[in-house]
This record gives structure tokens, C-alpha cells and sequence, in this order.
């Protein structure tokens, strides 16, 4: 569990660092926008609710699409690990050859037949409410730059 956990984090820290980097491009290409919406009386909190909102309305047909991959693909790439994994220890023993009499050797050359993946849907819910606050954390941080500066900047402000 040790592992699991600490992988799971390096990936949503991961993920998160990639998102904010694509945020802060995307939001610096919407300038323009958001200068006029500030100029026209829309407070900071609204752009940056339009903002979530627009990034929530592509999230959650992601998550839902990408379950369904999961689901589709997981066991297939199940097999396949489990066979190459079986093909390199059926390596390792010459034809015929014994690898002893006692516990320990019997147990090394032991196998999996089959291996069999689920995805559930309760798995969809957790990841995907991360990711949702993966998906928050990295917006919020990614208006900053924005939100701090007034209107005219924007819209004055061509690179």
C-alpha cells in the first residue's frame, strides 16, 4: 500500500503541475476576455466561476470517457503483463532442468495462470473527485497572475 500510495500522489502532483502549466497558457491567451468582463462590471470572483465552470463542463465527460477506456483496456494490459512476466521466469530454468527439492525452490518457479483486473465505479468516484480539486487548485492558481492585474492592463497588453 506503501507504493501504491506514494505513486498515486507523485501522479496527481504530477498531473497537477502539467495542468497548471497548460492553465496559465490557456488564461494568458484569454486576456482580451477577460479585461472586457472586468471593464464591464463582472467582478473577479464571476470570471473566475466561469472559468471552473467552462474547465468542469470538459472534466467530467474526460473522467466518465476515461473510465470506460479503463475498464475496455485494463484487462487486456493485465494479460499481457502477466505473460511476459511468466515468459521471463520460464526463462530463467533451462528445459527440464529442476530448481531443487525443497520449499523455497518449488515456490520460484511457481506461476499465475490468470489474472483478472476490475474497475469499479467506485474507484470513478474517488480519482474523480481528486481530480476535480486537482482541477480547482490548479485554476485558482492559475487566475492569480490574472485577477491581480486591473482591466486596462489587459487589454492594453498585446504579448
Amino acid at each position: 500500500r506503501g507504493v501504491m500510495g506514494g505513486t498515486t500522489v507523485a501522479t496527481f502532483v504530477l498531473a497537477g503541475a502539467l495542468l497548471l502549466l497548460v492553465l496559465c497558457l490557456w488564461l494568458n491567451e484569454r486576456k482580451k476576455e477577460t479585461g472586457v468582463l472586468f471593464a464591464v462590471g463582472t467582478s473577479k470572483a464571476g470570471v473566475v466561476a466561469q472559468y471552473l465552470t467552462e474547465l468542469v463542463f470538459i472534466a467530467i465527460p474526460a473522467m466518465v470517457a476515461s473510465f470506460f477506456l479503463a475498464r475496455a483496456v485494463a484487462q487486456g494490459v493485465g494479460s499481457s503483463v502477466l505473460s511476459s512476466v511468466n515468459a521471463s521466469a520460464e526463462q530463467g530454468f533451462a528445459p527440464g532442468q529442476q530448481a531443487g527439492a525443497d520449499m523455497e525452490s518449488s515456490t520460484a518457479v511457481q506461476t499465475l495462470d490468470a489474472l483478472n483486473v476490475q474497475v469499479s465505479p467506485d474507484l470513478l468516484l474517488g480519482v474523480g473527485a481528486m481530480s476535480l480539486a486537482v482541477l480547482v487548485l490548479c485554476a485558482l492558481l492559475a487566475s492569480v497572475p490574472m485577477l491581480r492585474r486591473p482591466p486596462r492592463a489587459l487589454l492594453v497588453d498585446i504579448s
